[in-house]
């Protein structure tokens, strides 16, 4: 059954991005790579396919290996609904610093006690996916501060870096990976990170501009330490 307003069926879906070729393998290993050699990124690579990434748990696997080879301290974040959890084994549910589960009612807390035990397990939400609504408010304005740059980063199949999940016609990317420089896209976050994260300004992504679901941390939160220190790093840079 599906949700009329999740956009994983718009036409939209890809409306603004380039789809001529996949992301291949080979090239997001050499990505993430790159990312954790040559421009320091110590934060978590996470695999989701709306949210069941699990319906692909040999290619995830691989992906995993190919990059430890490489980078044997690269951490990892599983972005599931649940609905295959049970069925991979905690051995390889191990190999996951954090699971995010975006719980519709699949799973239970009670069911996931024996993967508490060898990973970090969080429940995200309990409503569907309604971010088709989001470009319905075309006139929608508003200069609140946003986040969102801070703490993700999304790629697509294609090799379209995203500025968020939010944006999911692709108003608003960075480049893609098969084409784009990690420098240029690098060089294009921290310009759309200081047109938004200390508000909203003219420079600001028209995505962003239009956006009503802006993301909010406070910079000296203890619940994320490495986030709230990377914010704080940013602002000082940014100055």
């Amino acid at each position: 059954m599906r949700h009329a307003l999740c956009p994983a069926w718009s036409p939209e879906r890809f409306l603004h991005v380039d789809t001529s070729a996949i992301m291949t393998d080979e090239l997001i290993v050499k990505t993430a790579v790159a990312l954790r050699k040559d421009f320091g990124f110590r934060g978590f690579f996470g695999w989701t396919h709306y949210n069941e990434s699990l319906l692909f748990k040999e290619r995830v696997e691989w992906l995993m290996d190919a990059i430890d080879k490489e980078c044997p301290s690269a951490r990892y974040l599983l972005i599931t609904n649940g609905t295959k959890l049970m069925d991979v084994g905690l051995p390889f549910l191990s190999r996951f610093e954090r699971i995010s589960i975006s719980n519709y009612g699949v799973v239970r807390e009670s069911d996931v006690q024996a993967i508490r035990d060898v990973t970090n397990v969080v429940f995200t939400q309990e409503s569907m996916d309604d971010r088709i609504k989001r470009y319905k408010m075309r006139d929608f304005r508003n200069d609140r501060a946003c986040m969102r740059t801070l703490v993700t980063l999304p790629v697509d199949y294609f090799g379209n870096v995203r500025l968020c999940c939010i944006d999911w016609k692709g108003e608003s990317t960075l480049g893609n990976l098969r084409t784009t420089p990690l420098s240029i896209v690098e060089e294009r976050l921290h310009l759309a990170r200081k047109a938004t994260v200390g508000g909203i300004t003219q420079d600001a992504p028209i995505a962003c501009q239009r956006c009503p679901n802006k993301y909010h941390l406070n910079p000296m939160s203890v619940v994320c330490p490495r986030v709230a220190e990377n914010t704080q790093r940013f602002f000082r840079s940014a100055m």
